[in-house]
């Protein structure tokens, strides 16, 4: 190569095989993307683009002639959004869905990059673009304050993790921001690891970049001077952005922060509530214990009719006799708490056994705490089934037989299961 690699961890045959091959990918892919218009081929153009630039700057390449190619990158993302677009059917929110990932990200790329070599042109055009601006995502919030851009500030987030340290130096009071953008640097690799799944280092690795932490330089005057000694750091792009009139905020001024998830309610009231069983355990009246509050009976000649009509409508959860997975089961049961109009408690039990047998006594006492307990049909099946009445049901029901089905409390259901 006739550059310097900016790496020397990087295996250079590898590096440059990896060049000729998406060099080689968007020249196949950006005319079936421009002309033709192919859904497929526009998340391929998107991902490879942010890797060429990624390759390209560990290759040694001058910044200057990668700053030259931005205009044909930004134009690759505004058709490969066209073309996502109107396959998704025209909605503007399509971008937030899991599997636009890549096009996404090559979306963030772009603007990050863009916005440090000074092309601002670029990335106002982007976080404009009615598909971006739909994304809810508190970075693309910080983004468009940053150049200026009208934006309200998102309730939701799609990106959950995945850049909440940048988030937090952008947040930042002022007399922080200086350790906490040091902290992040020296972090972007365990993090990015995590979160973006960046490749570790390895005989075949051909660099990993953090050219998102140069923006945060610019936009503030912060000394990068510990920064340039993580080898992740981009030093020749942060020189070439000192001059090249990236937007400077404030000392004062702060972007939007991380997304928290709201706390769950103490308790999931129901919209209608249910009213105790009438009458003795009988089929009769535990098809009307297992209905839908509000819905029809659930016909049956027999229990096992019954109870596969009740899995069906989710008022009967089932889980695997071996193991269950906690969060799953506490999303279940609730669920089947708001369809039989019973309170749930809001945040589910913590540090649960996955065996059945010891988890599930812990998951009534759960459901315990706001009058509800949990009941299980002995049933010769590889599945555990289980259903939420009230307490006063409980009594009623629990430890009988019915139709020949017996009613397992949970204590029951772990002796018979041990």
């Amino acid at each position: 190569m006739a550059h310097t690699i900016r790496d020397d961890r990087i295996d250079s045959e590898e590096l440059e095989g990896y060049l000729d091959d998406v060099r080689a990918s968007i020249d196949q892919t950006r005319p079936r993307v421009r002309d033709r218009e192919l859904e497929l081929e526009a998340e391929t153009l998107c991902r490879d683009n942010t890797t060429l630039f990624t390759l390209r700057y560990a290759a040694g390449e001058a910044v200057q002639e990668l700053a030259d190619t931005l205009d044909e990158w930004g134009g690759d993302l505004l058709a490969s959004l066209q073309v996502r677009q109107k396959a998704a059917g025209g909605a503007a929110g399509f971008l937030a869905r899991s599997e636009e990932r890549s096009v996404l990200l090559s979306t963030i790329n772009l603007v990050f990059v863009a916005t440090s070599l000074g092309r601002a042109d670029i990335a106002t055009a982007v976080l404009s673009h009615p598909a971006v601006a739909a994304v809810p995502s508190r970075l693309f919030d910080a983004l468009a304050t940053a150049h200026g851009l009208a934006r309200p500030v998102s309730e939701s987030e799609v990106l959950v993790g995945a850049y909440d340290p940048w988030l937090a130096v952008a947040s930042a009071p002022a007399e922080r921001r200086q350790e906490t953008f040091d902290a992040y640097v020296r972090g972007w690799r365990a993090h990015n690891e995590n979160e973006r799944f960046i490749d570790p280092v390895s005989e075949y690795f051909t660099g990993a970049w953090a050219f998102e932490a140069v923006i945060l330089v610019q936009l503030w005057g912060l000394d990068d001077g510990l920064a340039r000694d993580v080898p992740e750091y981009p030093v020749d792009l942060a020189d070439f952005a000192q001059d090249a009139g990236v937007p400077r905020l404030s000392a004062d001024t702060t972007l939007p922060g991380p997304w928290d998830e709201p706390a769950p309610p103490k308790v999931i009231e129901p919209q209608t509530a249910r009213e105790p069983a009438a009458g003795e355990p009988t089929l009769v009246t535990l098809s009307a214990l297992l209905a839908p509050v509000g819905g029809e009976r659930l016909e049956a000649t027999d229990v096992d009719a019954l109870l596969d009509a009740a899995v069906v409508v989710g008022t009967v959860v089932t889980v695997d006799a071996r193991a269950l997975d906690p969060a799953d089961t506490a999303a279940l049961l609730q669920l089947a708490c708001r369809d039989l109009g019973l309170p749930a408690p809001g945040r589910g039990p913590s540090r649960l056994p996955k065996d059945p047998a010891k988890a599930l006594p812990k998951f009534d006492a759960w459901l315990a705490k706001v009058g509800v307990r949990l009941l299980s049909p002995a049933m010769d099946a590889d599945d555990l089934a289980f259903f939420p009445v009230l307490a006063e049901d409980y009594e009623t029901f629990g430890g009988h037989t019915v139709a020949g089905l017996r009613l397992r409390t949970m204590e029951q259901v772990a002796d018979d299961e041990s």
